[in-house]
């Protein structure tokens, strides 16, 4: 018998049987063997006697695959789905049997789409010969057996457990109506825009420059390529990004290997941040920079000063003001405007003693212009926290549109690799340390795995024990305890060594 194995034997085993015309479709069930279960195949050994094919189906992916040897075996006139497995019933586990019941209700449209899943096939397979193979294929589903109202979702359905998989798969003769067909292999799909959230991103890093690398790393990868009110310039735009540093601003610089190009190019050599901290921080009457608006906002009568007549003024009648907001924007001069201002209002909040500013931006260059931006920031932040007697906060940057523009990207492609994709992972990393949400402590108290979350002043503030790591990981995500995704890492990794311990009786001690 011929079989199309895409991913290999190790990851998707397909078993071959001496049955004729029934295939069996395992969805999230483990058909060979491990430690924990002794797998499908070695449980009930009379499939093989039964079944032409039997293989597993975990999402999407091994879709294909199943069209692919069903058209390489057309005397296969049964496909038997079994989706008893744990993760058969959420909505990933659900995707690779969402897509055969939708081909065999709803059909494939000639460009490959399959009902109204949004899925696409292969370019390399043929719709009409799927046609074809539906019309000659019975598909039979069996309910699951793991939910309490299984009869109650899958109506009509037979409750099929293991026992009960011999009685269940009919593989008595059936006339073979195509000839078996092969379709070349597919070509590799290049993603050019990952799936993602779409809207609401946060980045955190000490340095500004660092924050901004990442963000410049998220719009390559999620950021969607649309077009600009400047005619046919196109930009790739990610929506909502909030990044937060708290440098010093006389500490910023950029990498010495920088080119003078690059330096000039994004607004970071020494005279061009030094032109632009004077131009947000000051007031230059006539030319309607952001320091202008912010110094010197043009209102009726005498120009409003909005640093020393809103945010000072209003700290000084309260450390806990939330009206310290100073704004960019004139509805009567920029309702009409082709340039309207970016930057749209700078607001502070104090906490614990600290000044903290956000600054929102209605529209980003994250190019040529943020970090000339954030650096003027800073200083701004700076000036304002030392009239007002507090430690400067963190800085935080909502950029609504973070965009690059296309004559920019290869730029920033170069940029990004050499700070993320060119560098091998650092080992020994230790991010527990850095998260400002604490550390994890783990530990192993009798039979339970115990987890202890502590300030970084090292006061016990969450705790949670459990039989397995699975459990605990589950409640951290649940509550949202940890922020940082190297320390998620970390804690899994920890929990799953911690778990294995337990269960070989071996002493566990926290890797730091």
């Amino acid at each position: 018998m011929d079989l199309y194995k895409p991913f290999g034997e190790d990851k998707y085993p397909v078993f071959v049987g001496s049955g004729k015309h029934a295939a069996l479709c395992v969805v999230w069930n483990r058909l060979k063997g491990d430690k924990e279960d002794v797998g499908l195949i070695a449980a009930v050994p009379g499939l093989l006697a039964k079944c032409a094919i039997i293989g597993g189906l975990y999402g999407r992916d091994g879709f294909p695959a199943i069209i692919r040897n069903m058209a390489l075996n057309p005397q296969i006139r049964r496909l038997y789905v079994w989706n008893h497995g744990e993760f058969s019933r959420n909505p990933y586990g659900r995707s690779g049997t969402d897509l055969l019941r939708a081909l065999w209700e709803s059909g494939i449209a000639d460009d490959g789409r399959i009902g109204k899943t949004g899925y696409v096939l292969e370019n390399e397979i043929d719709p009409g010969f799927v046609r074809r193979l539906v019309a000659d294929v019975e598909l039979v589903f069996a309910a699951p057996d793991r939910t309490e109202n299984a009869s109650r979702d899958e109506p009509g359905l037979m409750i099929v457990d293991r026992d009960g998989l011999m009685d269940w798969i009919d593989d008595s003769p059936a006339a073979v109506l195509r000839e078996p067909a092969v379709f070349n292999d597919p070509k590799p799909v290049v993603v050019d825009r990952w799936p993602s959230e779409n809207v609401g991103w946060l980045v955190r890093a000490p340095k500004i420059i660092d924050a901004w690398q990442q963000v410049l790393m998220l719009i390559m990868r999620y950021g969607l390529e649309k077009g600009t009110q400047y005619g046919a310039m196109k930009q790739r735009e990610l929506v909502g990004v909030s990044w937060i540093s708290n440098e010093e601003p006389d500490a910023f610089s950029v990498p010495a290997d920088w080119s003078d190009d690059l330096r000039r190019a994004t607004g970071t050599s020494p005279a061009a941040i030094k032109a632009y901290v004077e131009q947000l921080t000051t007031a230059i009457h006539g030319v309607g920079s952001y320091g202008d608006r912010l110094n010197a906002f043009p209102a009726s009568g005498t120009p409003l000063n909005q640093i020393e007549q809103v945010i000072i003024r209003n700290f000084n009648d309260s450390p806990d003001t939330r009206r310290a907001v100073a704004t960019t924007m004139n509805p009567a001069v920029d309702w009409g405007s082709t340039q309207p201002p970016c930057l749209i209002t700078v607001e502070c909040l104090q906490g614990d003693a600290m000044l903290h500013m956000i600054a929102a931006f209605r529209s980003h260059d994250m190019f040529r212009a943020a970090l000339p931006n954030a650096v003027s920031l800073r200083y701004l932040h700076r000036n304002i926290a030392a009239r007002l007697g507090f430690k400067m906060g963190k800085l935080k940057i909502e950029s609504n549109s973070a965009h690059l523009y296309e004559k920019n990207l290869p730029d920033a492609i170069r940029m990004v690799n050499c700070a993320f994709l060119e560098r091998e992972p650092q080992l020994g990393l230790q991010p527990e340390s850095y998260d400002p949400r604490g550390n994890m402590i783990i530990t192993i108290r009798g039979n339970l795995i115990s987890c202890i979350l502590c300030t970084p002043k090292g006061a016990e503030a969450w705790k949670c024990e459990y039989h397995t790591a699975a459990k605990i990981m589950v409640r951290i995500a649940q509550l949202q305890i940890i922020i940082d995704p190297a320390h998620l890492m970390y804690i899994g990794y920890e929990l799953s060594r911690a778990e294995e311990a337990l269960r070989t009786g071996q002493p566990y001690i926290q890797d730091r």
